[in-house]
């Protein structure tokens, strides 16, 4: 099997958040000539700082390809990454500090999921666009007590892909009378 697919859905994921944020900033943001500032808060720190740096490595290539092509009218982004430790209220305190101290516009939220309620409930309050893309949890944009119109999650939806596959990979052996497979999973 082919690395390209699950490849090709990574990239659409980056290049989705960054058209949408480039999309939504004429919106949030008149001035012509500023940088489109968007908070990342992120997990840099502690026991997954994997998640984070990923996360942020990912979100500044994309963005630099963004720049690269001339940004969004001209107007190019600026990446704002911060270090959350892992910690919901510090994902909190960052995710605030990123809106109100340092004037981001968007927040593009790289947190697990307990840090990813804490900077949605942030956004929430400052009235913020925040795109989740990383937390897997559905409540985030599904709960009608949590979501927010102006969030939303490009994360895949971890336990319904699983079981969407399995029912898949299911109708595929019945249907060519196999008895054993396997699968992997490429990242």
């Amino acid at each position: 099997m082919s690395k390209q697919p699950f490849a090709q859905r990574r990239t659409l994921l980056k290049l989705g958040a960054v058209a949408s944020a480039g999309l939504a900033a004429p919106f949030i943001s008149r001035a012509q000539n500023k940088p489109i500032r968007i908070g990342m808060p992120t997990i840099l720190s502690g026991r997954v700082a994997m998640l984070g740096q990923a996360s942020s490595n990912a979100a500044t290539l994309e963005v630099d390809k963004f720049n690269a092509a001339g940004g969004f009218n001209g107007r190019k982004i600026e990446l704002v990454i911060r270090d959350s430790k892992g910690q919901p209220q510090e994902a909190a305190r960052v995710a605030r500090e990123l809106v109100t101290s340092e004037n981001c516009e968007i927040l593009l939220d790289a947190e697990a999921s307990s840090g990813a309620f804490a900077v949605h409930e942030v956004a929430r309050d400052l009235g913020v666009l925040v795109m989740h893309s990383v937390s897997e949890t559905s409540s985030l944009s599904a709960d009608p007590k949590v979501r927010t119109p102006l969030g939303f999650r490009c994360a895949r939806q971890g336990i319904h892909d699983a079981i969407v596959g399995g029912a898949y990979a299911a109708q595929i052996a019945k249907a060519k009378n196999l008895k054993r497979w396997m699968t992997f999973l490429y990242r």
